[in-house]
């Protein structure tokens, strides 16, 4: 077994995770149903937005490993942050161990294997950098007697199989489709440019040599209509401050762009309002010529505030706190107390979000206490 590397508990990992810039890693919902059969006690409609941590008499408390993408990246933090919160709620002594994956497979890998080894945890989340190479180790947790959920990208080789574990004995699955957020996106990139030919679109992904980002472009492309214009397509990094460059590249080659998008990140538009902001350039419902109308992924905290305020038109919904982390925490629960059979092994995110698919100003006029379930 390789040599262990450490993990650092999520109380500990508070300050470093302040610390870290706001990047981003997108996500989008399953398209999938939740997983066919059985007499379930936990249903979509009864886990929509969430479900109330409890503590059981007589049940174990839990003691989790959560295996993320980077300390430094908003995903992991918000949901390192929403399972600590979740955990906490138990009020039984239960646990969350972080383990900083620093964007490595490899390191990741070798952190699943050496927690198993560990005999510490009785359950792992794994949000995996590379889902199939990180299923081999999955596995072995599995086969462990460790009760295992994912969440993100799935565990395996099929990025798009999102209603069921491609890894047998996950007991659940929250998972997200780049291709769906793709999907998303561009089909909102086509309700905005409705009527217009060419309507000019700016496109802000992460980097196109990850599989996920090739595929969210990719889907992008196939979904945008023949009157769409690419005027500019950039690496944003996920980050506010690669939002920020590829709007300032994008304005060098013209001002007259209809549609900023993202199907990867809120953080990259983020930078790129701050881009316009600096170039005295309005967006949203204060651009007279109706232009700079923004579509992200994540409706984060950031993106709901400004299509609350009308300065965005829209951003494809990904699940934080409380959702995931209520229903991951509490199906973890009753699995490791022999009640697993209460929950099915997936769900699909759409039908559990509290807005939907997609927040906009039709889906959060209609909860106006929803907020975003991640930040930032």
């Amino acid at each position: 077994m390789k040599a262990a590397i450490a993990g650092i508990t999520a109380i500990m990992l508070t300050a470093a995770l302040a610390a870290c810039g706001a990047t981003s890693s997108g996500g989008s919902q399953a398209t999938s149903g939740s997983a066919p059969g059985g007499n379930y006690l936990y249903t979509a409609a009864k886990v929509k937005g969430g479900v109330p941590v409890k503590a059981v008499a007589g049940w174990k408390p839990l003691h989790v490993a959560m295996f993320g993408y980077c300390a430094c990246n908003s995903y992991t933090q918000s949901e390192t942050q929403g399972m600590q919160r979740a955990l906490d709620q138990l009020h039984n002594g239960s646990t969350l161990t972080f383990f900083d994956g620093k964007y490595s497979p490899t390191t990741q890998n070798n952190q699943i294997e050496n927690a198993i080894t560990s005999q510490k945890y009785n359950a792992f989340v794994v949000l995996p950098i590379d889902g199939a190479s990180a299923a081999p180790a999955v596995r072995q947790a599995v086969q462990a007697g460790i009760k295992v959920g994912q969440a993100s990208f799935p565990l395996g080789p099929g990025w798009d199989i999102t209603d069921h574990s491609q890894v047998p004995g996950v007991v659940m699955s929250l998972l997200n489709s780049p291709t769906s957020d793709g999907k998303i996106t561009g089909a909102r990139t086509n309700v905005l440019c409705q009527g217009k030919s060419p309507c000019n679109v700016v496109v802000m992904t992460g980097p196109r040599s990850v599989p996920s980002e090739a595929l969210r472009y990719g889907a992008v492309k196939a979904q945008l209509g023949s009157n769409v214009k690419i005027v500019s397509t950039c690496d944003g990094q996920y980050t506010a401050s690669g939002g920020f460059t590829c709007m300032q590249d994008a304005l060098q080659l013209t001002k007259n762009i209809d549609v900023v998008m993202s199907p990867s990140s809120d953080s990259e538009l983020v930078g790129a309002q701050k881009a316009l902001t600096a170039a005295g350039i309005k967006l949203g419902d204060q651009n007279a010529q109706g232009l700079f109308k923004f579509v992200g992924l994540g409706a984060s905290q950031a993106a709901v505030t400004q299509i609350r305020a009308g300065l965005w038109d829209s951003s494809a919904t990904w699940l934080g706190y409380p959702t995931l982390s209520t229903i991951m925490t509490m199906a973890l629960y009753a699995n490791v107390n022999g009640h697993g059979s209460e929950w099915p092994p997936a769900f699909n995110l759409n039908d559990i979000s509290p807005i939907g698919s997609l927040a906009d100003k039709e889906s959060l006029a209609n909860d106006p206490s929803y907020s975003g379930e991640w930040c930032c």
